[in-house]
């Protein structure tokens, strides 16, 4: 009898999150059998500019860099070896002036009506994702997405990341995984590592050897020329260094030479419960013989 092939399900914000931050780990479990699908949740258009684009002033539409980006994720998924790359479409929060490098951003405050009229209206995407949480559309959207696949495991951000649709993004998975799992799925929750200075509050209960597969993440982060322009000329290798050199730190810590940290979120069974973190900051340094 042929053994079920098992499902791992990496949803990041932004195009360039899931290279990063699980990488290794994708084109790990890709190479050990499992069925790996790769999703970006939102539409965000954020680029770096290229030379041509600052001499004649004239930028990429919103739509266009949409697309670019789009076009770098699946070629980041092919370097892993990934199949199924999914884009969710959930708006960003932050846009351009079309024509321009001007980044707006959604700002209740500062925002003229003008703006959100064509945030809201003219910017493409589904609903906004730091809402989509609290929208019943958008959470049957993603349980049925998930419960289609029938996930093993999902992979997303730490709750308490520094980025706003980074945190949103993380927060509505975890919701949709605690929903499915009352229904009585069997799903493994993990949050990568955060971006920015939010480190402390992140203690990995568990680590991914990639020793192996680091250069095939290397090779999916270097085709995102569009968001990191010293990828773009002849000190790529040495800006990917800094990548080879996070998975080197966490490897020390796990004891192989490269490895990916990852937290795993306890889902308690009764949807009024919520999702807590499995451990504490401190019982987890403790596991790991850092207290």
């Amino acid at each position: 009898m042929l053994v079920p092939m098992k499902t791992l399900i990496a949803i990041g914000a932004h195009h360039d999150d899931v290279e990063l931050r699980c990488g290794g780990t994708l084109a790990k479990y890709v190479n050990d059998g499992w069925h790996v699908v790769y999703v970006v949740a939102t539409t965000t258009p954020h680029y770096a500019l290229w030379p041509e684009e600052t001499e004649s002033g004239r930028c990429r539409s919103n739509a266009e860099v949409i697309e670019l980006r789009k076009a770098e994720s699946r070629r980041g998924a092919a370097a892993l070896g990934v199949t199924e790359v999914e884009f969710f479409d959930f708006k960003s929060l932050y846009w351009y002036k079309d024509g321009t490098h001007d980044r707006r951003y959604f700002d209740g405050h500062a925002l003229s009506v003008e703006e959100f009229r064509y945030l809201n209206e003219r910017a493409p995407g589904r609903e906004f994702i730091v809402s989509a949480t609290h929208c019943p559309a958008a959470m049957a959207f993603l349980r049925d997405f998930l419960r289609e696949r029938a996930a093993d495991i999902v992979l997303t951000h730490f709750p308490e990341d520094a980025h706003w649709e980074h945190y949103a993004t993380g927060a509505f998975v975890a919701a949709a995984v605690r929903e499915l799992v009352a229904e009585g799925a069997a799903i493994e929750l993990y949050a990568w590592e955060p971006a920015g200075r939010n480190l402390r509050a992140f203690a990995p209960t568990h680590f991914e050897d990639i020793t192996a597969t680091l250069e095939a993440k290397c090779r999916a982060v270097a085709g995102f020329t569009s968001q990191f322009k010293e990828l773009r000329g002849p000190e790529a290798d040495l800006w990917l260094d800094w990548v080879r050199n996070r998975a080197r730190e966490y490897g020390a810590l796990a004891g192989v030479p490269c490895a990916e940290p990852f937290m795993r979120f306890d889902v308690e069974a009764h949807p009024k419960k919520g999702v807590r973190l499995a451990e504490t900051y401190d019982a987890a340094r403790a596991k790991l013989g850092l207290a």
